[in-house]
């Protein structure tokens, strides 16, 4: 080795120990007899904590959606005791939802949603679905300060894929949903742990663009 390689290599390791951040990360030296400094230890400790901090993320964020899951049952309560068509109209009027749109959500054909509020005789079951999808709205706009649900529950999630809020809809994402619409997860996440094939199955050749006036269009990707 020249001395000119030596006296980099010593000034290198010169700047390393003299480096704050890893002597804050420096172990004490172990035990044995040459007090050898135990790196392969203190990597040990380091990932146990990561993987503890982990799991209480985790326990933060179920509690947390928790939260959400508990506005949207009590909505669902609170509309339940309202007839099938008031809660129609406050759909229809009051947060602008189409029939195409509802009857996707809860899974029934538009032509029964217009029997439902014509003529009423809609069962128990899509009772609690219709007072599901009125309190999924309105906790949106409550809790979660999206002040058009109905248009938020529309638009695209990701540039070039074609799912919305709304198709991934159902009672049992509603914690995740609003955490999503309250800025605690991002669409990767959400759609990740919704759908994990979401890539081929919204994947599109288009894409989203802003016009001068402020409108948006859907274009073909260049």
């Amino acid at each position: 080795m020249s001395d000119a390689t030596y006296a980099e290599l010593t000034s290198m390791a010169t700047e390393v120990d003299a480096n704050p951040t890893v002597e804050a990360l420096r172990p004490v030296p172990g035990t044995n007899p040459w007090g050898i400094v135990d790196w392969f230890a203190r990597d040990i400790e380091l990932r146990e904590a990561r993987q503890h901090n982990r799991g209480h993320a985790v326990q933060l964020e179920t509690k947390h959606r928790d939260v959400y899951r508990a506005a949207f049952f009590d909505g669902t309560r609170d509309a339940l005791k309202r007839s099938v068509r008031d809660i129609l109209e406050d759909l229809a009027v009051d947060f602008g939802l189409a029939w195409v749109d509802l009857a996707k959500m809860v899974g029934v054909s538009v032509p029964a949603i217009r029997k439902w509020r014509l003529e009423g005789g809609i069962s128990p079951e899509n009772h609690r679905r219709i007072a599901e999808v009125r309190a999924f709205l309105s906790v949106l706009q409550a809790h979660a300060r999206v002040a058009d649900p109905v248009s938020w529950i529309s638009q695209r999630m990701l540039d070039g894929y074609t799912v919305t809020v709304r198709h991934l809809y159902s009672p049992e994402r509603v914690g995740m949903l609003l955490d999503y619409a309250a800025g605690g997860a991002n669409a990767v996440q959400v759609l990740d742990g919704a759908e994990p094939d979401w890539r081929e199955k919204y994947g599109t050749s288009d894409e989203v663009v802003p016009f001068d006036d402020g409108g948006l269009a859907i274009v073909r990707r260049r």
